[in-house]
């Protein structure tokens, strides 16, 4: 079925589910061949029709070591993963570069989904590829120790697509009808149980936080409702009842105010 913009009920994918992921591409970067390699991994990405940031190409050198810019470099690479939606991590290296070790367990953290790449021949012998904390970490992970970029390329393809198309997410109820009709029949979806729902829900809340956190001003108020919507369907599904949630908050503003005065603690 023909689903360019000729089609009667086209509708631009992007419209209907996100389908370009933001890629933080994250690695060591001691070395010519490292950064070589992250450079050669991030060509990739956008070939793949995805987004993709790669930290070291927007810091230098000398900001590095200088303290204050040592320190913008950090919240810099810090919100470009509160912005993203997995990360591709280079894993090479006697044992993982601590930075790297540091960005897959705050996007972990985050649920953010990591895909691990090593291309290193050396392990750690009975204890495996790499770290187990990082490995288990990684909702993919691709060892080629010849630097194969042929099979790194298809992994992160595939692993690609799954992300973007938010593979096990929730979407807007009426979003598989809009798809079929808009001549994307080789998507597929289906219904939660109920035992799912709490769980995927609160995943939702935390999808919608994320996005209104990086939200303009002029998009607030739509990223708002959308968070308002996950949090009231989450109460629907818990069967909480309304006048019992108004008086948990009543007791903690007694008890402790509330934020119009907008405090921050300084230590």
């Amino acid at each position: 079925m023909k689903r360019g913009p000729g089609h009667a009920n086209y509708i631009p994918p992007k419209k209907l589910l996100p389908l370009m992921a933001k890629v933080y591409l994250a690695g060591p970067l001691f070395t010519k061949q490292d950064r070589d390699l992250l450079e050669q991994i991030a060509e990739i990405v956008p070939k793949s029709g995805h987004e993709v940031h790669v930290p070291h190409l927007h810091s230098t050198d000398a900001a590095r070591k200088d303290s204050e810019s040592r320190r913008a470099v950090y919240e810099a690479n810090i919100s470009a993963i509160d912005g993203c939606d997995c990360i591709v991590a280079l894993l090479d290296g006697v044992d993982v570069d601590s930075g790297t070790a540091f960005e897959v367990g705050y996007a972990k953290a985050l649920d953010i989904p990591v895909m691990g790449i090593r291309t290193d021949y050396r392990t750690l012998g009975s204890e495996g590829t790499v770290n187990l904390m990082i490995q288990e970490s990684c909702d993919r992970f691709t060892w080629s120790p010849t630097a194969d970029l042929k099979m790194v390329r298809l992994d992160l393809e595939k692993f690609l697509s799954s992300e973007a198309m938010r593979v096990g997410r929730l979407v807007r109820d009426n979003v598989p009808k809009l798809v079929s009709k808009a001549g994307y029949g080789d998507i597929s979806f289906r219904e939660a149980s109920k035992e799912e729902m709490p769980k995927l829900l609160k995943k939702k809340i935390l999808e919608e936080a994320k996005e209104l956190m990086h939200a303009d001003w002029s998009h607030e108020q739509e990223e708002i409702g959308d968070l308002l919507e996950v949090l009231e369907t989450l109460i629907e599904t818990r069967g909480f009842d309304r006048e019992s949630l108004r008086m948990v908050k009543q007791k903690k503003l007694r008890e402790r105010g509330g934020f119009k005065k907008c405090m921050v603690l300084e230590g």
